[in-house]
């Protein structure tokens, strides 16, 4: 073997260890953005499972509230309702021993 075949192979073997390099590099990153990929979906997993429970909670938390509402709302309808009545029933007592 010459010097020259001794060079020629260097450079080969160079070569081929760049193209190894560059395959190992590539590999490597379509690696990561699998991993990065599978991260970000996992986390937007996370994330609508959490807004999910957020949601029904504060949807309960309304409904309760509405409903002590409403309760709250009925009772002073019925207050009002038995005021009148009252109200009513006096002026007709009124009426009444006015007109005996």
């Amino acid at each position: 073997m010459t010097a020259l075949d001794d060079i020629l192979k260097t450079e080969q073997e160079a070569d081929q260890e760049i193209l190894t390099a560059e395959e190992n590099a590539s590999s490597a990153l379509k690696k990561a953005q699998a991993e990065q990929q599978e991260k970000i979906q996992n986390e937007e997993a996370k994330l609508v499972a959490e807004a999910k429970k957020a949601t029904q909670s504060e949807e309960a938390r309304v409904a309760e509230l509405t409903k002590k509402i409403a309760d709250e709302v009925q009772a002073r309808v019925l207050a009002v309702e038995e005021n009148f009545q009252q109200k009513r029933d006096e002026v007709k007592q009124a009426v009444k021993q006015h007109f005996q």
